[in-house]
């Protein structure tokens, strides 16, 4: 599943690299395609909007290739006995689009990030607006990643909610439980569903029988998302609450080392807007989250091919009947 996993490097220059220490540790476990990424920008080299000068436009090839080189000792301190890692440095003001495009670029199965930094080098508390647009917009599993530390036998949470219809699962529920199912293998791991049920809104002159009906139907997609992901009913866990609260509550109890949830937009204006309990947890949480979309979605960053300010050393993807560029 995760053939092309692609590290979206904050700062190659940092003394601490979540990500592509991440990256580089499922791709060993895969055996698949590692791609070091980084949309490099500063300000006061872009000569926006009415300055450029030739000055400038070689100031910026050098900045670029001194970010290159970063990624390249990055990439030798992290091959080890794993694949030789793709490294790909660009000029790009806008890091959340660059990191999407990348992406579909280089046809990446998984992206892996961690929180942004400031210019002072602080880490943010919570997550910065980048990593608020690459849950938004990413359209692979995106994993969130806190620290460097290997997965040992790591326990996994997937929040599912098959109640989003009352017939059938729900395709963001069948992808979570798949994606979650993968890692867990990979990984190792132990991977247990959680449910986090609202009681039917009793009104009046509404039949007990009608609350008793929904309840027999969530319990039945329940038992067959645990089928789906090969679980007995021990792996299940149902929480009654908001949410956000049940299922932070259970990361702090279960000791959870990586949540696994699905992300979908709501509201009036569906590509503005994250789902409420989503972008409560990327403020909240602790643990890695890998957050996944449903089949079928499509994002509204718009696919390029690489433009004239990139660099890519390493090995080259493979190329497609579109006829993919291929540098090595």
């Amino acid at each position: 599943m995760f053939e092309t996993i692609l590290a979206a490097v904050a700062d190659p220059l940092a003394p601490v690299q979540v990500a592509a220490t991440k990256a580089a540790e499922l791709a060993r476990l895969t055996g698949g395609r590692l791609v070091l990424y980084h949309a490099a920008y500063d300000a006061a080299l872009s000569g926006r909007p009415f300055f450029d000068s030739s000055h400038l436009a070689k100031a910026r090839d050098d900045y670029l290739h001194r970010q290159v080189r970063a990624l390249d000792n990055l990439a030798g301190a992290l091959a080890g006995d794993g694949p030789s890692a793709t490294t790909v440095a660009e000029w790009q003001r806008i890091p959340h689009e660059a990191i999407v495009r990348a992406g579909m670029r280089e046809r990446a199965d998984l992206v892996v990030a961690e929180p942004r930094f400031r210019a002072s080098r602080r880490r943010l508390a919570g997550f910065s607006h980048t990593d608020w647009e690459l849950v938004r917009l990413c359209p692979v599993p995106l994993l969130l990643a806190r620290g460097t530390a290997a997965y040992r036998a790591p326990t996994i949470l997937a929040a599912v909610d098959p109640f989003r219809d009352t017939e059938k699962l729900s395709t963001l529920d069948l992808r979570i439980v798949q994606v979650a199912r993968e890692f867990t293998r990979l990984t190792e791991g132990g991977l247990r569903l959680l449910h986090c049920a609202i009681e039917p809104r009793a009104t009046p002159g509404m039949p007990f029988s009608v609350i008793e009906r929904e309840r027999k139907q969530a319990r039945q997609l329940l038992k067959l998302l645990l089928k789906d992901a090969g679980l007995s009913a021990r792996a299940l866990k149902v929480r009654t609450g908001n949410p956000a609260e049940a299922i932070a509550e259970t990361i702090v109890d279960d000791e959870v080392d990586v949540l696994v949830l699905g992300s979908m937009t709501r509201g009036r204006f569906e590509n503005l807007v994250l789902g409420s309990t989503a972008e409560k947890l990327l403020h909240t949480v602790a643990c890695d989250m890998l957050v996944v979309k449903p089949l079928g979605f499509r994002t509204t960053v718009v696919a390029t091919s690489r433009g004239s300010r990139e660099i890519v050393r390493g090995p080259a993807p493979a190329a497609s009947s579109a006829g993919r560029e291929r540098r090595g």
